[in-house]
């Protein structure tokens, strides 16, 4: 249970990060 919180962590992070990269990308 612990490594699937990890792994949903890890990806809404790098959502966030993709994200904010396109949002200052244009």
């Amino acid at each position: 249970m612990r490594n699937a919180l990890l792994a949903s962590a890890l990806v809404a992070v790098i959502c966030a990060i993709a994200g904010t990269y396109v949002v200052l990308r244009g």
